[in-house]
């Protein structure tokens, strides 16, 4: 019992232990099982032994039947049983063995293959493959050559699938022949592949040459001298040598040879090569038995060129040689006659390769020189013969005499002005000429037929084919002679006779004028001139002279000579002087030069004082700064200037003013005000400034001066005092802004909100009924606060019979004009017969139909429908009006214009609209002084009131007023006055 129990625990401990071997041993080998079978048998205990190759271990044994067990030898396995329970007195096992074993490795080589040769400088390569289906085995490849020593090719670990295995094994020990080559793998447990063996062959890397001989026997020798390490070698040989050979000898019999390309046996002499003048390359390649190992030696012969400069002949295109031509002669002469005028020579030389120079230009030996330009007599020409060597030279020398000329005619004569009568002819030997009186002198141009001739044009050399020096005319005959001398001393005369005209030249030849600046340059062809002087020129001083000399001159009528000074005295403004000019023919012609003289640089005041205030300091025409203090009520000011010169101009406020005139009245802000007063000197030059600062108080007002609405009047008339008001509006003004203006400075609110002085609050919606308005008024020194009350009333109605815009159609587009005070977006239809036509939208108080490129024809007489679609206070209103098309006409005038109340500081206008009145209806107020009849004002205005701000000084007015409207012409203007 106790047997058993250790027996179970046993087991328990073997079935937790071995899995965990096994799990580590199949990392590194392959665990397999394997069932015996026991026969039946009387026999209780019963024994088998198996063999099992690469065992490793045990790792269990397992009966179906009693209990088991085994002992191992190597390979070798024996396994008894015993206990098994009978079965009719026979007993039967069944035995599992679990067990780890060890796989050999396996090699495959690719390379190299069976009976392969390889040079002995190189390697052989090994390819294949080394698997091992055990993993983590350590492999190694190992080698052996000839059975020698056993070396390691490479090391690797097992992964259990094919590894690639490359390497090389040197042949640099083996001597030449056959050779074995044994390659296997042995694992880190003793296991082996099977051994691979190679038959392969080690040829003779060697590719060197042992001897190198050419057949040349001359002075020179080869350098250097032949080793079998050097493979560059030089060799220099006489001209005469044209031919040569080598004989090349292997180190190694078994080596090849080629020379020059062509295969050639070692130790044997090479055909005869040619060479040339210059270097001629000889190649030997050495192939080593391996055919892969080669050498190549190089033989560089230079053939030096010949020395021989001889001539084999001399040939010139004219004349002949004296004495003959003989090679061994280097001096000739040669004559030709005056019309030679060129000569070539063809020289030859013995040497093909000689290089010939005549006259330092080469020539090819056997051809004829450029054409050698020959002079009247001696003329030398050498000829220089390079030997092919490119050193060894010799000169022959050949002198050309050429004869001389006896032309002395000329080829051509031309006179620099005119012609000659008759025209030139070289044979013809006199002529004329006549020329005007302006011709003063005259050249000449002659050109000799005969270049060598000399020319004389009055006894004065002149070059052939160049222009002479000017001849000077006298005014009747003049004679001039020209001679040529031809090369060998003849002459020969040209005559020409000369008629000079008498002058009609009335030009002035210069002018200048003392203290002037006379504009523009003076050229004798300009009559008229102007300049200036300065205010204290009183006089200038006028030097003239006229082209010419015997030309009578008169300045201001008095008979002057040239350069003959002549005093003109200048008065201030304009002063004309007057130059004739009149020629020895009687022609005359007169110069008119204007001189200005400006007046005064006073540029200061006599006096100079404001409509209200006092200077401070008091006035001084040298001092040019003021002040002046005036009280908040001032709010316009003019100033009045007298200046110190008369011929003074005086500028104010970009406007000039007469000396003591008063200017118009201008406004001045609260604080602080500078006028400039320039005053212009007479001269127009001299300028000064005098700055005046009027410092306005703040005022204590807290009064509107002005208080309306976007659209309809406000009763009654602002007045002050009256601190409430009433407006009313029709149904289709769902809103209005407030335009309001007070002393400068002060602070408006509307409802609240501030807004600029003289400007409009935004737009104040209105409900149906009354609406009030609160204006507050703070005055600019903060000291008062006024409020004012408008109360607005806006009329209940039907929206769809408003009739709040118009329609006025011109030739491509139709223009509709409704109000829209708020700025709301507004959609505009346009439709004819029925038919929308356009759709266009805006966010004013106007539509055009047809400006977004789509034309509209409309047409006189046609009806039109426009529906208008905008929005306010949130809801949509819609208007149709019908109207007719009719074309641009005149707008009609306001009515019953009036002046309805008029104080010391302002006037009220105010007029009834005309019946066709539009929302594009505007209004131009034009105001003048009836006393001056200057315009004092204008404005433009929208509506039937305007309130009229006198300047200081009051005075009476007339009052204009127009109507402007779209596309409509002005009206005529209704006028009225105080």
């Amino acid at each position: 019992m106790m047997r058993n129990w250790f027996l179970a625990l046993l087991m328990m401990a073997f079935v937790l232990i071995i899995p965990s071997m096994i799990e580590v041993a199949s990392a590194a080998a392959s665990t397999q099982e394997k069932e015996i079978e026991f026969p039946l048998s009387i026999t209780k205990a019963q024994q088998k032994t198996i063999a099992i190759k690469g065992l490793l271990s045990i790792e269990k044994t397992e009966v179906d039947n009693g209990t088991v067990s085994y002992s191992r030898d190597s390979d070798n396995v024996t396994v008894t049983v015993n206990n098994g329970t009978s079965v009719g007195g026979q007993y039967k096992y069944k035995v599992k063995i679990t067990y780890t074993v060890n796989t050999a490795p396996s090699l495959a080589i690719t390379q190299p293959l069976d009976q392969q040769s390889f040079g002995m400088a190189y390697s052989i390569p090994i390819k294949g493959e080394v698997l091992d289906p055990d993993t983590d085995d350590k492999l190694t490849v190992f080698y052996q050559v000839d059975n020698d020593i056993q070396t390691i090719l490479k090391s690797v670990n097992s992964t259990g699938i094919a590894e690639v295995l490359e390497g090389e094994i040197s042949l640099s020990e083996l001597p030449r022949g056959k050779h074995t080559l044994q390659i296997w793998v042995e694992d880190d447990k003793g296991a082996k592949s099977e051994v691979i063996q190679k038959e392969f062959r080690v040829l003779s890397s060697n590719s060197i040459l042992s001897i190198l001989n050419t057949n040349y026997v001359g002075t020179e020798v080869m350098r250097p001298a032949f080793k079998k390490e050097i493979t560059g070698y030089s060799l220099s040989v006489e001209n005469v040598v044209d031919t040569i050979t080598v004989t090349p000898s292997t180190e190694e019999a078994w080596s090849t040879l080629k020379v020059n390309g062509t295969q050639h046996d070692s130790s044997t002499e090479s055909p005869q090569f040619p060479l040339k003048i210059g270097t001629n390359d000889i190649k030997i390649e050495v192939t080593a038995e391996d055919g892969q190992t080669k050498k190549n030696y190089l033989i560089r012969v230079t053939r030096l060129a010949s020395k021989n400069t001889a001539l084999s002949n001399l040939v010139v295109s004219d004349g002949t040689l004296t004495p003959a031509f003989d090679r061994k002669g280097f001096e000739y002469t040669v004559n030709v006659p005056y019309g030679t005028k060129t000569i070539t020579v063809t020289p030859k030389a013995e040497e093909e390769l000689a290089l010939i120079k005549v006259n330092n230009v080469t020539v090819s030996s056997g051809a004829a020189s450029k054409p050698i330009p020959l002079q009247v007599g001696s003329n030398s020409v050498g000829i220089r013969v390079t030997a092919p060597d490119g050193e060894t030279t010799n000169s022959t020398q050949l002198t050309i005499i050429r004869g001389a000329n006896s032309d002395a005619r000329l080829s051509t004569l031309r006179p620099s002005i005119g012609g000659l009568s008759p025209s030139f002819t070289s044979d013809q030997l006199v002529y004329s000429m006549d020329l005007p009186n302006e011709a003063k002198e005259l050249r000449f141009t002659a050109t000799a037929s005969d270049t060598e001739a000399s020319i004389r044009i009055n006894g004065n050399v002149v070059l052939s084919g160049e222009e002479s020096s000017g001849i000077q005319l006298n005014t009747g005959d003049n004679t001039i002679s020209v001679d040529v001398i031809a090369q060998d001393g003849t002459k020969k005369e040209y005559v020409v006779q000369v008629k000079r005209a008498v002058s009609t030249n009335n030009r002035l030849k210069a002018i200048s004028f003392t203290d002037v600046n006379m504009r523009p340059v003076f050229s004798p062809h300009t009559q008229s001139y102007v300049g200036t002087v300065l205010p204290t020129t009183t006089a200038t001083t006028v030097l003239a002279s006229t082209e010419d000399t015997n030309a009578k001159m008169k300045i201001n009528g008095k008979d002057v000579q040239n350069d003959e000074p002549a005093v003109v005295n200048l008065g201030v403004g304009q002063n004309v002087v007057i130059v004739h000019v009149i020629s020895p023919s009687g022609e005359e012609r007169t110069y008119q030069f204007t001189i200005t003289r400006p007046g005064s640089s006073n540029a200061l005041l006599a006096d100079l004082w404001l409509s209200i205030g006092d200077l401070d300091p008091t006035f001084s025409s040298t001092v040019n700064d003021y002040t002046v203090n005036v009280g908040s009520e001032v709010d316009t000011i003019q100033l009045t200037a007298i200046a110190d010169d008369n011929h003074a101009k005086i500028k104010i406020k970009g406007e000039f003013y007469g000396s003591g005139e008063t200017t118009v009245p201008f406004p001045i802000s609260t604080g602080k005000n500078v006028f400039e007063v320039q005053v212009i000197a007479g001269n127009g030059v001299t300028t000064n400034t005098y700055s005046i600062t009027v410092q306005r108080e703040l005022s204590n007002s807290s009064d509107l001066k002005e208080l309306k609405l976007s659209y309809g009047a406000i009763s009654p008339v602002l007045t002050n005092g009256q601190y409430n008001y009433e407006a009313a509006v029709p149904y289709s003004i769902p809103s209005v802004s407030v335009i309001a203006s007070a002393e400068q400075g002060s602070k408006i609110t509307v409802n609240g909100k501030t807004i600029p002085n003289g400007g409009s609050s935004s737009s104040i919606g209105l409900a149906i009924g009354s609406n009030t308005i609160n204006i507050v008024v703070t005055s600019p020194d903060m000291s008062k606060t006024s409020t004012y009350r408008l109360l607005i009333k806006r009329e209940a109605g039907n929206p769809s019979q408003s009739n709040v815009f118009m329609v006025s159609p011109i030739d491509t587009q139709l223009v509709a004009m409704f109000t829209n005070p708020t700025k709301d977006h507004v959609t505009g239809e346009l439709w004819r017969k029925g038919k929308k036509e356009a759709t266009a939208t805006s966010r004013s108080n106007t539509i055009v139909f047809g400006s977004n490129g789509k034309r509209i024809s409309v047409m006189k007489g046609e009806v039109y429908t426009v529906k208008i679609t905008y929005r306010s206070s949130g809801v949509t209103l819609q208007e149709t009006v019908t109207a007719l098309g009719s074309a641009d006409v005149k707008a009609s005038p306001v009515r019953e214009l009036g002046v309805q109340a008029s104080t010391p500081t302002s006037t009220n206008l105010s007029w009834k609209a005309p019946a066709d009145k539009t929302p594009a209806t505007e209004y131009t107020v034009t105001i003048y002084n009836q006393s001056t009849g200057k315009r004092v004002q204008s404005v433009k205005v929208k509506d039937e009131f305007y309130q009229f701000k006198k300047p200081v000084g009051g005075g009476q007015f007339r009052f204009e007023v127009q109507r402007l409207d779209i596309h409509r012409k002005p009206s005529g203007i209704v006028k009225t006055s105080e």
